[in-house]
């Protein structure tokens, strides 16, 4: 029986894998908190800095184009995110005074020495899938 949970478990996360290989917005994202160890802000700013990653992603067909889709995209890659980086993103809430959705994505996997924590910093990027 545990051989066979290993090998399952196993399987589960060489799927995951595949999902966030075949994603460019869990590229982006994985860049994106390469060296940071939180990051809190809207949708529209993280669709904004996401796309600021490598300008190619944001031109690409696959590319969300509305807020709406990058959460449609983001509920969808949750569980890779999680299992594969560790990148957790927590749901958006309502905050401050003008009612805004905040969203805060944590990197558990990042090392705390070597780690920032940013809100709304940028980057750019033109490589290979940091997963």
């Amino acid at each position: 029986m545990d051989d066979f949970l290993r090998v399952y478990r196993g399987g589960k996360k060489d799927a995951a894998a595949v999902v966030l290989d075949n994603s460019l917005v869990a590229m982006a994202l994985g860049v994106f908190m390469t060296h940071r160890d939180s990051w809190t802000g809207n949708t529209k700013e993280l669709l904004v800095l996401l796309g600021g990653i490598n300008v190619e992603y944001a031109k690409d067909k696959s590319w969300p184009k509305t807020v709406q889709a990058l959460t449609n995209e983001f509920q969808r890659l949750k569980p890779s995110l999680q299992s594969v980086s560790g990148l957790v993103i927590t749901s958006a809430k309502r905050v401050g005074k003008d009612r805004k959705r905040a969203m805060t994505i944590r990197n558990v996997a990042c090392k705390p020495s070597s780690a920032t924590s940013a809100t709304s910093a940028g980057s750019t990027y033109s490589g290979d899938n940091p997963f």
